[in-house]
């Protein structure tokens, strides 16, 4: 297994010093395809967008890690349609497309995307469908369209599955209780976040019709190969064996890749283990060449 070598806080200070963009701490509302995506942005240097969602989680999820690389970046959060303050869809639209319109409005010509399960996923595809908009990607326990799911791990989504058509209360049961999904051993803290983050969006998540949503001909797993840009690969030490399995298989086919661990935790190490991923993730970002952005920092790798 590859593992990303650690990089000094010095390191990161530089690329921030010498970063180009700033802004100061703002949210609002992008107007994409006549419907509004909610974002924040705040700090200043390079962009590192975390995109919300996966999980059944919203934004929130990203605050820790923000708080901790606001200093060296420019960090900025969104929802994705149907999440948290975002507008449910009701015309055809893209993920990636939404993503793609947000960078516009928001002028970021290229940036790093980081997401958590689905919007691991999500990170991924937007990689392979606009890869002169991304810099860099970070896929946590990304979701994958086209992995084949062990007998084991399919019984465990059919019964997530199963929980989440009775009730939001039948599926925190199911969820709460599983030994992968937020198990956070050493932060309870964010298992009563992931709680109150899943009621928040649970009905307006089911809201959404699924045929609205345009899918790719050609399931992700098929094309990941295609992906050029760096990518990092992160997940929960605590995680579904077939989670390990799937970032594993990534890395082999994804060209240019790194994957690591994230100890103390399960599925959702932003509410799990928000200070060890930001640490990972900052020396992460701290090796990217950003020569040739709009926030050019050739002194920062």
């Amino acid at each position: 297994m590859r593992r990303a070598p650690w990089i000094l806080s010095l390191a990161l200070a530089v690329v921030a010093a010498d970063c180009g963009v700033s802004d100061e701490p703002h949210e609002g509302y992008a107007s994409i395809g006549g419907r509004r995506l909610f974002y924040e942005t705040r700090g200043s240097g390079c962009p590192v967008l975390f995109i919300g969602g996966g999980s059944a989680m919203d934004s929130r999820q990203w605050s820790e890690v923000m708080d901790a690389l606001e200093g060296s970046f420019r960090v900025l959060r969104y929802d994705p349609a149907a999440i948290g303050q975002s507008d449910v869809p009701r015309t055809p639209f893209s993920e990636e497309g939404d993503l793609l319109g947000l960078l516009d409005e928001l002028g970021i010509s290229r940036a790093v995307v980081v997401g958590n399960s689905s919007a691991g996923g999500l990170a991924l595809e937007f990689a392979l469908a606009s890869p002169d908009r991304v810099r860099a990607a970070v896929a946590i326990s990304p979701f994958v369209p086209g992995w084949e799911f062990s007998t084991e791990m399919q019984e465990r989504v059919d019964r997530f599955g199963i929980a989440i058509s009775e009730s939001v209360d039948a599926f925190l049961q199911i969820a709460l209780a599983d030994p992968h999904f937020v198990p956070a051993p050493n932060n309870p803290a964010g298992r009563r976040m992931a709680e109150d983050l899943i009621r928040n969006n649970f009905q307006k998540m089911l809201s959404i019709d699924p045929t609205l949503i345009k899918a790719q001909p050609v399931p992700l797993i098929e094309r990941v190969s295609g992906i050029k840009v760096p990518v990092q690969l992160l997940v929960g030490k605590l995680d579904h064996p077939d989670l390990h399995r799937r970032v594993n298989t990534l890395d082999r086919i994804i060209p240019v890749s790194v994957i690591m661990d994230i100890p103390a935790s399960g599925h959702t190490p932003t509410l799990e283990n928000p200070q060890e991923l930001a640490k990972i993730l900052g020396g992460f970002l701290g090796e990217i060449d950003w020569r040739g952005d709009d926030c050019d920092a050739s002194g920062g790798s």
